[in-house]
């Protein structure tokens, strides 16, 4: 625009504030169209770029302008800007909840064989010992005689639980985060189900766990891989008459045995000499491995499968508008024979520690 071209603009946008204080808000919106077509039509699309300057000019002089009777105060308020960021004030509720990261278990407890029971209590016979003295007979000569011991067990069905408290209106308000709770306390009930398998000491309450019966495996020798422990491992299993069916790794030494490569720098993980089914497992660490005959040598007895049970008349759980939320299983673990079962060694997790830089393929 031209000089006097502003300068005219200048004199409009004074009449038009003069025109909006006298004429009242609800003549604004037609002032402000009335100034766009008087701009447009001064120099052809020109007038659009002063359009900005223009209202904002007018929104400053009308706040200024002295208040009409009884308009002042509105007239005031009035603004001519873009409405911005105000989504942002009203936000939605996704049914979603941003959970804590926990570490798979259960693949211990799809090794081992197991059935419901009804009672309290099991009983079952161990056989400890079997002297066999087998042999060639003369034609009548007297034959050997061979010997077996047997020992009587009783299982305890043990009770392992926990619960959590939350408050009624919570508990109406939020599924979404009732679900979560009680997702947790399946979950917390299955890991330490997993714990009492493998590691239970049997004082107490507890199960009597498969790693602490399990005999040592044979001491490894330099350079052996975690590979090579579990193979020869496998094979002494099989020279007492067990068929190893799993195996439980920790997760470390799990990675290091998929990060195994030959001397080309491949990955050999998928070529490695054929293993029982592997249940990586966060109760073992590293270094610690078991392997077995899991369906020979084990069973696990189910009296009541985890269940939730929600209740208001616990403690001051109804004066107080609080739920409590229980969640439970009972079970007994039986460990027919320990010598099914083979552990690392004393000592053995320099066997588990990284992965071998020698060939072990062409």
């Amino acid at each position: 625009m031209t000089a006097s071209e502003l300068s005219e603009v200048a004199r409009q946008v004074r009449d038009l504030v003069a025109n909006a204080v006298k004429d009242g808000q609800s003549n604004q919106q037609k002032t402000i169209e009335s100034m766009e077509a008087r701009l447009l039509a001064m120099r052809g699309g020109d007038g659009a770029a002063a359009m900005p300057f223009v209202k904002e000019a007018l929104s400053i002089a009308l706040a200024k302008r002295p208040a009409a009777p009884g308009q002042g105060k509105e007239l005031a308020t009035i603004g001519l800007k873009d409405i911005s960021n105000v989504s942002r004030s009203f936000p939605a509720q996704t049914p979603l909840v941003a959970q804590l990261g926990t570490a798979p278990v259960g693949a211990v407890r799809e090794l081992i064989p197991s059935s419901p029971t009804t009672a309290g209590a099991v009983e079952f016979i161990e056989e400890t010992s079997f002297t066999n003295m087998a042999d060639v007979v003369a034609e009548l000569a007297a034959k050997p005689q061979s010997d077996k011991v047997f020992t009587p067990r009783t299982l305890v069905m043990r009770t392992l639980a926990h619960y959590f408290k939350i408050s009624q209106q919570t508990y109406d308000d939020l599924p979404q985060l009732v679900a979560v709770v009680e997702s947790n306390g399946l979950y917390g009930i299955a890991y330490k189900v997993e714990q009492q398998l493998l590691k239970g000491t049997g004082l107490g309450e507890q199960l009597t766990g498969i790693y602490p019966l399990a005999p040592a495996a044979a001491a490894a020798v330099a350079g052996d891989t975690l590979v090579d422990s579990l193979i020869k491992a496998s094979g002494e299993l099989g020279a007492r008459g067990y068929a190893p069916s799993g195996i439980v790794l920790s997760w470390a030494d799990w990675t290091a045995m998929q990060l195994l490569k030959d001397s080309t720098e491949r990955y050999i993980a998928g070529s490695l000499p054929s293993l029982p089914a592997i249940a990586v497992s966060p109760i073992m660490a590293a270094g610690e491995w078991l392997i077995g005959d899991f369906r020979k040598g084990s069973h696990l007895f189910t009296r009541e499968a985890v269940t939730i049970a929600t209740a208001t008349q616990n403690e001051d759980d109804f004066v107080k508008n609080k739920i409590t939320i229980r969640v439970e299983e009972r079970l007994a673990l039986a460990v027919w024979q320990p010598a099914a079962f083979l552990k690392n060694p004393a000592g053995a997790g320099a066997t588990t520690a990284a992965a071998p830089t020698h060939s072990k393929r062409g």
